[in-house]
């Protein structure tokens, strides 16, 4: 494909990035799109077995907590409520409500009616509401309104927590994923540090997911490196 063909299909705006980081060679930005697509592919199904270990690991936590397999339906008016999420907006002194949790959820359950109205052997139970959630909600339980509310038990995933690490550094470190996640899956640039082309970025991101993999069970390790094709990748690409 010619460049102007591919500037046409990927669009202008997009791969302006490509064309000055490759010092206005065509080539170069084309063959540069490319590796930043394959470099996504390679870390993408990391980023995945670390989803659903972080949802699962948090799950299991809270229904330990309520003693509740189902609290993802049945807490909507427990602590997803909690008057401790009511808070005043400065400074325009409004009363506001952080139902982030709650609204997802209700969210989830409409769109299962909406996805089973046709089929009547389908229901709407804890485990398709689960499959609903973004890496966000998750996320959510170590911000510090939830974190507090559910007195810790999130950070009760991680049994192989370092001294030193807690809440916070959790938290910067799932949102940097959450982030970097998002931009992969928009087909967005993510070989850059400022306008160069780099790989730094990315070799952190795998970093970190490898370091909470480890704290919260040392045996996923095992498993993630054996699909694990990136750091394959990056010593393939110039």
């Amino acid at each position: 494909m010619n460049y102007k063909n591919f500037e046409l299909h990927f669009s202008k705006p997009r791969i302006n990035r490509y064309y000055y980081a490759a010092g206005y060679s065509r080539t170069k930005a084309i063959r540069m799109y490319k590796q930043n697509l394959l470099v996504a592919q390679s870390i993408h199904p990391v980023i995945g077995v670390f989803e659903v270990v972080l949802r699962n690991s948090i799950y299991n936590a809270i229904s330990n907590y309520f003693q509740d397999e189902n609290w993802i339906v049945n807490q909507k008016e427990g602590f997803m409520s909690d008057k401790a999420l009511v808070f005043r907006n400065n400074p325009s002194k409004i009363s506001k409500r952080n139902d982030f949790l709650k609204r997802e959820v209700l969210k989830a359950e409409q769109k299962l009616k909406m996805k089973y109205s046709k089929n009547p052997s389908m229901s709407i139970n804890a485990g398709n509401i689960i499959a609903e959630q973004s890496f966000g909600f998750w996320t959510n339980f170590f911000e510090p309104h939830h974190y507090k509310i559910l007195k810790g038990k999130p950070i009760r995933i991680f049994s192989n927590l370092p001294q030193g690490v807690g809440r916070k550094e959790i938290l910067n470190k799932l949102n940097a994923i959450r982030k970097f996640r998002n931009r992969i899956n928009h087909n967005e640039p993510i070989c850059f540090v400022d306008n160069k082309f780099n790989y730094s970025e990315i070799e952190a991101i795998h970093r970190s997911i490898y370091e909470l993999l480890n704290y919260i069970d040392e045996r996923l390790i095992d498993f993630v490196e054996s699909i694990d094709k990136t750091e394959e990748t990056l010593n393939h690409l110039w």
